[in-house]
């Protein structure tokens, strides 16, 4: 395998017409292990602007580490940060991912790394303003349909600067589009977006932390910690902790995860926040999503009007809930009519089995309109103890 390690990419201020301006290490064939003994710099782990990305066209993407091939690709210990991309029009965009890897089969492991800076505010923005195209900022995005590992990596203090209040722009901490995704124990915290794209939800929302999107068996998201994701539009916006897309038939397992932490200046009644959400286009699922463990905290900080959900299911697929802690917190000071759920079932029409023992759902959430420990749509084939 090639071996990509200890090199230091820092101290660049380009400028491009490219559609594709820039990557820090840029695989395109064959076996390659990427900081595997010693991790590389893209960019700096403190400070602003190591990496000064100008863009001169429409909606180009910059990437950090970009992982084209189809063979066996290990990128660990690297460090992306201190970037900063603008465009030379305030209409255009200029994206950004961290780790990128492409549509392509392969073994694939992204473990390890630090996008951002734990210490430095804003360390990778996106800082045009976007107003005419969708700008995204991803920490890792995998569209690779293979075995995808994605572990112990984190993402910190990114920021999507985009004003555009239309288009889909997009804050991901974690997302993953295809393949059979491993994703586990990473951390994911202060995100911030500045769009609301249309205020659109599931699958042009403006705000993840993790976003599992692949459709294939089996998908697991287990003893991740995703906090301080902030929204600073005063618009209508939507966004989400973690959002899982079954798998068509598989056994999914979400376990372990800690969301926490929610903050947003919209005044708008029509916002929606969600801890843990899971969704799947219409069709015929097999297997069981087990969702156990897992520890959702909202609400404390949000005196603004806005329905908060601790968990939501909108699936079809049959899912089992244990185990899971949920608190929705926080008083609505502002006299609008949102509500609150600590767990909310919206599966209409027959549902699956769904399965939902030894939990705790619990909302001391006051004001506002009615704020509930657990709603259902249809109590059809169901087990709650």
């Amino acid at each position: 395998a090639t071996s990509v390690q200890g090199n230091i990419i820092r101290n660049i201020s380009y400028r491009s017409s490219a559609a594709a301006p820039f990557s820090g290490i840029y695989t395109i064939a064959g076996a390659v292990n990427i900081g595997t003994t010693s991790g590389n710099f893209v960019g700096d782990s403190t400070g602003p602007g190591s990496l000064t990305l100008t863009s001169t066209t429409t909606e180009p993407v910059s990437y950090g580490i970009y992982l084209g091939s189809t063979g066996i690709l290990v990128a660990s210990n690297n460090i992306i940060g201190s970037v900063t991309t603008t465009n030379s029009t305030t209409a255009n965009s200029h994206s950004f991912y961290g780790i990128y890897k492409a549509s392509q089969v392969g073994t694939v492991t992204i473990s390890g790394n630090t996008i951002g800076s734990n210490s430095t505010a804003n360390s990778i923005q996106a800082s045009s303003a976007a107003t005419g195209y969708s700008q995204l900022l991803f920490g890792i995005n995998s569209d690779g349909t293979g075995n995808v590992t994605i572990s112990g990596n984190t993402i910190s203090n990114l920021t999507n600067l985009t004003t555009e209040t239309t288009l889909y722009s997009k804050m991901y901490g974690i997302y993953t589009t295809a393949g059979t995704n491993l994703i586990q124990d990473n951390i994911v915290h202060d995100l911030t977006a500045g769009g609301s794209a249309s205020s659109a939800n599931y699958e042009n929302v403006t705000m993840v932390g993790i976003y599992q999107y692949s459709m294939t068996a089996a998908q697991k998201i287990i003893g991740n910690t995703v906090f301080n994701l902030a929204s600073t539009t005063a618009d209508a916006v939507e966004f989400y902790g973690i959002l899982n897309w079954g798998s068509t038939n598989g056994n999914d397992t979400i376990s372990r995860n800690f969301i926490y932490g929610f903050k947003m200046l919209s005044t708008s009644p029509v916002t929606y926040l969600h801890g843990l959400s899971f969704f799947n286009r219409a069709g015929t699922f097999t297997g069981t999503t087990t969702v156990t463990n897992n520890i959702v905290f909202l609400g404390d900080s949000i005196t603004t009007g806005c329905f908060i959900f601790g968990i939501v299911k909108n699936s079809l697929k049959a899912m089992n809930f244990y185990h899971n802690t949920i608190h929705l917190g926080g008083t609505v000071g502002d006299g609008s009519e949102t509500s609150s759920y600590a767990y909310r079932d919206k599966t209409d029409g027959t549902p699956a089995m769904r399965d939902i023992r030894n939990n705790i759902f619990y909302n001391t959430r006051s004001g506002g309109g009615s704020n509930y420990a657990v709603y259902f749509h249809v109590l059809g084939n169901i087990v709650i103890d």
